[in-house]
C-alpha cells in the first residue's frame, strides 16, 4: 500500500501545528511517520517539549528519543526507507535546524514558514548545502 501524503502538501506552517490548521516541519514528521503505522518518540515528535523553536532543541529532544529512533548515517544516502528523517542545519551551522521526511524514493518532505509544507527532491536538498546532522529510523511499529 503507497503512502497517502499529497493532502499535505501546501498545508501553511504553524509552529507546533496539528492538521488542518498548520504543521511544522517536526509535525510534518509526525504525521508521515503516523500514517506508516510508525510510533514517533514519545511526546512532541522531533522537537523538545514545550519549545520555542531555538537552535539546540532537535538535538535535545533526539538525545531523549534514543530508545525510539537509531541513527542510521549522516549522509543524505543514508535515507533508503520511506519514513527516514533527515535532520539538517543551515550551512554555517549557526541558524535553524529542519528536519525532512522521506515519503517516496528521491522525495522528502518538510515544511517551512514561506511555503508550508512542501515536497523536495534529494538533489534540491543538497543544493542548499546543509549541514546534516544525522538520518534516523523508528525503531517501533504501533500495533
Amino acid at each position: 500500500m503507497a503512502l497517502s501524503y499529497v493532502d499535505m502538501i501546501g498545508v501553511p506552517y504553524l509552529l507546533h501545528g496539528v492538521l488542518p490548521s498548520g504543521l511544522d516541519c517536526s509535525t510534518t514528521c509526525e504525521e508521515v511517520l503516523r500514517r506508516l503505522g510508525l510510533q514517533a518518540p514519545p511526546t512532541s515528535a522531533f522537537r523538545y517539549p514545550a519549545s520555542s523553536g531555538e537552535l539546540g532543541e532537535f538535538e535535545k529532544y533526539m538525545n531523549r528519543a534514543r530508545s525510539k529512533v537509531t541513527r542510521v548515517g549522516t549522509h543524505l544516502g543514508a535515507a533508503t526507507r520511506v519514513g527516514d528523517l533527515l535532520l539538517v542545519s543551515d550551512p554555517a551551522g549557526v541558524g535553524q535546524r529542519g528536519m525532512y521526511v522521506l515519503v517516496e524514493q528521491d522525495l522528502f518532505l518538510t515544511s517551512h514558514p514561506r511555503t508550508g509544507v512542501t515536497p523536495t527532491t534529494r538533489q534540491a536538498i543538497m543544493r542548499l548545502r546543509p549541514t546534516i546532522l544525522g538520518v534516523y529510523r523508528c525503531k517501533e511499529a504501533t500495533a
